[in-house]
């Protein structure tokens, strides 16, 4: 999403993002009941945080965010929740193997594919039980891309988007050049970590998968 959309981002998220509501839904409901520590990774504006603060009020819940203004928001919406801690930082430094899940929700399309990589191998090779991911993945060819984001802006169209946003959403959507699903699942199966797509719209490339030990 464009950077200057971020101020507004809880507004215009569902519109621009297909399925958002059902990948939150999909990482919460994907956690063990028994989860004592959770760790998300780029926790935005807390939409996601907050969601594991209520569901898991026995959980610590540490989200981890580079983005000032973001982090306030997150603050604002989490405030009465004891069991949640945001922080302002850097991936690299995190020590994940001190939590039981490590989730995200859609950070990793605006990553590098190197800082991907690395990230992920990182998380796996801490041996954390469970990672989820929400996101959008590439089209596995060339073609099942044009489709993604040929239904992207038909989708922003029906949302009454103005033809410029769109515009600048799908350059941007081709700029961030996220990562396949198959990429992302043999990088967690040569892990020897199980792998289980949890919401999966055949229209668009914005799914959940669960990697577990």
């Amino acid at each position: 999403m464009a950077h200057e959309w971020y101020s507004s981002y809880d507004a215009l998220v569902p519109r621009v993002c297909p399925d958002y509501e059902l990948g939150l839904d999909a990482i919460v409901n994907s956690m063990p009941t028994r989860s004592r520590s959770i760790l998300e990774l780029g926790s935005g504006t807390g939409n996601l945080t907050l969601r594991l603060a209520q569901r898991f009020p026995q959980a610590k819940v540490i989200g981890i965010d580079i983005d000032t203004k973001m982090l306030e928001s997150a603050k604002k919406k989490t405030g009465n929740y004891e069991n949640v801690n945001l922080i302002k930082g850097e991936f690299p430094f995190v020590n994940f193997g001190r939590f039981d899940a490590v989730v995200s929700s859609l950070l990793f399309h605006l990553m590098s594919e190197k800082d991907i990589i690395e990230t992920l191998e990182k998380i796996y090779k801490s041996r954390t039980k469970y990672i989820t991911v929400f996101d959008r993945m590439k089209g596995e060819t060339l073609e099942q891309e044009e489709l993604f984001l040929q239904y992207f802006a038909a989708q922003l169209q029906g949302n009454r988007i103005p033809n410029k946003k769109i515009k600048e959403l799908i350059r941007e959507s081709r700029k961030n050049n996220p990562m396949k699903l198959s990429e992302h699942r043999a990088i967690c199966e040569a892990n020897r970590y199980g792998f289980e797509i949890l919401h999966q719209n055949p229209n668009h490339g914005f799914m959940v998968y669960r990697s577990s030990k």
